[in-house]
Parts: C-alpha cells; structure tokens; sequence
C-alpha cells in the first residue's frame, strides 16, 4: 500500500498540471469574494503591526501599510462574489471539464475535489444552517421568500431532467453489470463473503439491541407522564392534512380510471390491457412449479410456527388462558363492531333510505354470473364424482366413524335441547311460516308429477309409519 502512494502523488500532480485553468479560476474568483476580502482587511494589518513590532523605523511604513491594506481590501458584500458561490461554481467547471477527460483522469479529478473532506466540518455546518434559519425565521411570515423562490428557480431552469432521464434509463444496464461483476470478484474469495453474510445476523441484532435500548427509558416513565407525551405527540399532528391527502389519493384513484376507460375502447378500459401484459410478461418468466411449491413449503413453514407456539402455550398455564380468552375477545369484538355499524345505519338513515341503498347495492349483483359460477362449481363437483365415485364418501365415512359416538351425541343432545328452548319464546312466530314454506315446496312440482318427488314422499310416509307402527 505504501509503494503505492508516490504513484498516486505523481498522478495528482500531472492532474493539477493539466487544468491549470480550474485552478486559476478557483483562485480568481476567490480573490474577488467578500469572504476573502473580510480576510484580508483583518489579516494584512495584523501581519504588518507583527512585522514592525516595537521597531521604530518599522512602525512608520507599516503604518501607511496598514492605512492602504484596510483601503483596498474594503468587505462589498454587494459587489462581491460568495464564497459558497464561487466553490460551487468551481465544482460546475469541475464537471463541465470532466466530460471531455479519460477515465483516469476523471478519478484523479474526483480525488482532487474531495479529497481530505471532513465529514464533522459538514456536520457543524448543516447544524449552523439550521441555527441560521431558526434564528431568521419570525412569526406569522411566510417560510419561503422571493429570493428563495428566484434561487429553486433558477435551479430548475439549470437543470436538465431530460439528460437525467436518459442517465438513468441507460444506467440499468451498467448498474446490473456492476453488480454482476461485483459478486463474480467478491465470490472469487468464498471465505470473505460468507464473513461479510455473517453481519447480517450481527446488525438484525444491533437493530434489535438498539430498539430495545431506546424503549426501555420511555417504558421507565410513569404511565401518566408517557400517556401525556404520546397524546400531546398525536396532537400535534395535522388531520386535516391527513384528510386532504386522503382527498388527493382518491382523487388520483378516479383519474386513473377515468384515464383508464378514456384510452381503451369503448366497454374495454386501458387498465386491465395493461395488467394483464404485465401479468403476461411476469408469468411468463416465473417457474409456476417452483411457485406453488414454495407456497406449500410457507404453508409448513407457518404450520410449524404455530405448533411451537402451542408448545409454548402448554409450558405456560396463564399464557394459554390469556391466548383461550383473546379468541372470544375477537369475536365479541366483530359483533361489537357490526352492532356499532348496524346502530349508526339506523340513526343516520330512514327506512326509505336504507331500503334505496339496499336495492342500489343488490342491483349491482349479476344474477346470471353468479348463478354461472354456482353452475361451474357444481359441474366440477360432479366430474370428480363421476372420475372418483367414492372420494367424498370415503372421506366422510373415515370422519364419522373416527368420531366418539357418545360425546358426539352428547354434545348434539344438549345442544339441541338449549337451541329448542332458547326459540321456544319466539316459536310461534318462527315455525308457522317455516311449516308452510317446506309444504309449499314439497306441494310444488313444475314437472307436473315428477316420480322423484312422489318417491320420496312415499319414502317419508313409510318411515313415519314404520316409526309409529314401532312405537
């Protein structure tokens, strides 16, 4: 590495031999700055007074020294030129020039502008910007002035997005090659990467050990005094701007589709053509297998997660309470949240308003589609009976006669009893119509006799007489 360095020194130098000029600029308009100015006008009399000292004979000329120093370097801040300005500028003729160099030299340039670069000097100045800005900022004034306007004005005239565009449009594939090339050389050195691998672990536990770290002080507060400090924080914030964004969100949304339905065709919009070929070109590079089984294998991955929670429920009694308990929680809380709901359509609403929005939702329902899909569904139903007969019967049989006979019939009974007398109260209003509704279908046979239905009929009689002949 320190054979290394004169080559490097040489290399700076035969830099700084070749643009002569952008040094000499940098160092002409520097000299015209009010910085320097400012500099000079303390600097050159104090050079002076230091250089006469005590000496009598000295004191004299430096005097009219000092007199034509603070004449000539008077601070203009008018007239002059900004020091951040000029370094700007600089780095603009810096840039400029770099377009027409090789490579080499390009590098050499770039470790001539920044080489040395104090990052705690960029530091101090960004904290000395804000204390500029704090300390110019006043009550009731707008935060943007006229000048900053002229200035991001300016900024916008100079810029050129279309050359930016285009760096980056053409910058994809030089970026994937860099990283190809990137990995091909860092896998050169298999040892080294898997050492570099091994810090991901490291700063997952940095981020977790810094995390906590960061909670436990706020949770050492007393609940009041961080309930106060987190509630004062949501106070500060602005929804109405939250709302007007909400606004503009959904106002995008309907501007996309409207733009949407204006490119297409008449009854086929622009959007689904679009995603359908980005679906097209996606798909078509994806190994479906290796898809669905990586689902399968989440699906284990999640099944196996959730048997170690349980494991961990049963080391844990009051865990496994507080766990039994929050399933009911959350079914209470939907109901909770749908009675709200169903409370407010009542307050807000008439009958007449309610019945509208109803019949407007429901309208919507394509009748013929969803009764398509219903035909659809049954059909494939019916093609893997008729491929496998006994699948659904096997699979049925297998469950009920692995099934406790006593305990599943307990639970029937009992259940069956509370539902019988929890109705019983409204009984009278529920099973009259219920009654009538099964002979009307029973009655009802638009085949004019169908055999089916006289079959299964008599099939009722027979067994209520056998049970009753029974009895």
């Amino acid at each position: 590495m320190n054979n290394d360095m004169p080559e490097i020194k040489k290399k700076q130098e035969k830099s700084h031999e070749k643009h002569p000029a952008l040094l000499n600029d940098l160092m002409r308009a520097f000299v015209q700055t009010s910085e320097f100015k400012v500099m000079m006008h303390t600097l050159l009399p104090e050079i002076a007074s230091q250089w006469a000292g005590k000496n009598p004979l000295k004191k004299i000329p430096a005097g009219y020294l000092i007199k034509s120093f603070q004449k000539s370097f008077v601070p203009d801040t008018e007239e002059s030129n900004s020091l951040v300005n000029v370094l700007l500028g600089a780095l603009d003729t810096a840039l400029k020039e770099s377009r027409s160099l090789p490579d080499d030299e390009r590098v050499n340039l770039a470790q001539m502008l920044t080489g040395g670069i104090d990052a705690g000097i960029i530091g101090s100045i960004i904290t000395g910007i804000a204390g500029l800005v704090n300390s110019t900022r006043t009550a009731g004034q707008a935060s943007v002035s006229g000048k900053s306007r002229e200035n991001f004005h300016g900024f916008i005239e100079a810029v050129d997005f279309g050359e930016i565009k285009e760096a980056v449009d053409g910058s994809e594939e030089n970026f994937t090659a860099m990283v190809k090339m990137a990995n091909e050389e860092m896998w050169r050195y298999p040892a080294k990467m898997i050492c570099l691998l091994s810090l991901l672990p490291a700063a997952v536990n940095m981020s977790v050990s810094a995390i906590k770290e960061t909670l436990k002080p706020i949770n050492s507060m007393a609940p009041d005094l961080l309930g106060d400090v987190v509630l004062s924080l949501a106070d500060d914030i602005n929804g109405k701007n939250i709302g007007m964004l909400i606004n503009e969100l959904s106002e995008l949304v309907r501007k996309i589709h409207t733009g949407s339905a204006l490119l297409g065709e008449p009854g086929k919009p622009q959007l689904p053509n679009t995603l359908s070929r980005l679906a097209k070109e996606t798909m078509s590079t994806v190994d479906i297998s290796l898809l669905l089984k990586s689902g399968t294998l989440l699906a284990e991955i999640k099944e196996q997660t959730q048997q170690a929670f349980m494991e961990l429920l049963e080391q844990s009694p009051q865990l496994s309470q507080e766990y039994f308990k929050s399933r009911f929680t959350s079914i209470i809380t939907y109901i909770r949240k749908w009675s709200r709901k169903t409370d407010a359509f009542e307050r807000l609403f008439s009958d007449e308003d309610i019945a509208r929005e109803f019949s407007s939702g429901m309208s919507g329902i394509d009748a013929q589609e969803l009764a398509d899909t219903i035909n659809r569904l049954c059909g494939i139903l019916n093609r893997v009976h008729e491929v496998h007969p006994g699948l659904i019967l096997n699979t049925l049989s297998q469950t009920i006669n692995s099934l406790d006979p006593y305990e599943v019939g307990e639970s029937v009974r009992w259940f069956t009893t509370d539902v019988v007398e929890s109705v019983k109260p409204v009984a009278s209003e529920i099973l009259p119509p219920v009654i009538r509704g099964i002979a009307d279908l029973i009655r009802h046979d638009p085949a004019g006799g169908s055999e089916e239905i006289q079959d299964a009929l008599d099939y009722l009689k027979s067994a209520l007489n056998s049970r009753e002949a029974k009895v």
